[in-house]
């Protein structure tokens, strides 16, 4: 799990530095690697989820993204 901390970590620095596809990549890889470790219900794969929505979002992906937000809060 503190891997997956990290990889999140630098994929919402890549988004912040504009880097949409490989902030897109890493935060897709975070999502996969919490959906593997915890329950699909837990809050550790929703705030990944939550973090991959705004990553899309800021890409422009938007339509994606606000799928992304709504399963993150379901």
């Amino acid at each position: 799990p503190g891997l997956i901390t990290d990889v999140q970590f630098v994929a919402m620095l890549l988004h912040e530095f504009g880097l949409a596809n490989e902030a897109t990549a890493l935060a897709r890889q975070a999502l996969a690697m919490r959906q593997r470790h915890y329950r699909a219900d837990d809050t550790m794969v929703a705030s990944a989820r939550g973090r991959l929505a705004v990553v899309l979002s800021g890409a422009g992906q938007f339509d994606e993204a606000e799928g992304a937000f709504r399963q993150a809060i379901d």
